[in-house]
């Protein structure tokens, strides 16, 4: 064979390979023009406007492409529920759906009760040797009669005077925001027992306090109802008859 015919075919081997190579290397390049559209790469740019590495850690699992796994991060981010911590300014409103308290109520949370001020050392002095006040739920009827469960802006505490085995007489005291209020609340007490008549009798006495009145039950003979208005506060008592003397330094006692 001769030299230029050999010649010939290996410049014509070369020729070819290079031009694979150069095939090859341009679709490397340039592929990914042909696979993902513009307007995919345009989307699945960041905000900052650059495009995230397909193949990157966060570009996808197992190399999804990038336009696919930023709709779905941003799906995602509007589906996920947004938590914001509660405001800790003084001024800030309150969270929805809480309710703010009234000055009334606050009043009524931060005042004191009288009858917590009795200790066992006055109960001695009243009479009531051995005997201490344990309070109780101030829920249910007053005088197992009344039903005050409608009235508002009223802070009400119940107590048993007891020796721990026997109970001696129980006492309640309800606190509202003002005279006037706890003259309502008063007169609606009284208003009430009235419509248990001819069971129940009233006795307007006025003995104690601005006001008071005792409630006499036909079916409870030997049981003293007395409801007392003094301020802004009214007091309820129930005790045996025969204990009236020494519940009458008990009742100064509130109201002093």
């Amino acid at each position: 064979m001769q030299k230029t015919t050999v010649f010939t075919i290996f410049f014509s081997i070369l020729v070819v390979v290079l031009l694979a190579e150069f095939l090859t290397s341009n679709q490397l390049q340039n592929g990914w023009s042909s696979v993902i559209p513009p307007n995919a790469i345009q989307e699945a740019s960041s905000p900052d406007g650059t495009t995230p590495d397909p193949f990157s850690s966060t570009g996808g699992e197992g190399g999804q492409i990038a336009a696919d796994t930023s709709a779905s991060a941003a799906q995602t981010q509007q589906s996920a529920p947004t938590s914001m911590a509660p405001s800790t300014s003084p001024d800030a409103p309150p969270p929805t759906g809480t309710v703010q308290k009234s000055e009334v109520s606050s009043f009524l949370d931060n005042s004191g009760y009288k009858i917590e001020k009795i200790t066992e050392q006055h109960l001695v002095q009243m009479g009531f040797e051995g005997m201490h006040l344990e309070r109780v739920s101030a829920e249910g009827l007053l005088f197992q009669l009344l039903d005050l469960s409608g009235t508002v802006n009223l802070s009400k505490v119940r107590f048993h005077l007891t020796d721990g085995k026997n109970v001696y007489g129980v006492v309640s005291e309800y606190l509202l925001a003002d005279s006037a209020r706890a003259k309502t609340f008063y007169e609606s007490l009284r208003q009430k027992s009235s419509l248990y008549a001819p069971d129940i009798k009233l006795n307007e006495t006025n003995s104690f306090g601005t006001a008071s009145f005792y409630l006499n039950d036909s079916k409870r003979l030997g049981t003293a109802f007395l409801t007392v208005f003094s301020g802004n506060r009214v007091y309820s008592f129930s005790y045996p008859k025969a204990s009236h003397e020494f519940f009458k330094k008990f009742i100064e006692f509130l109201l002093a």
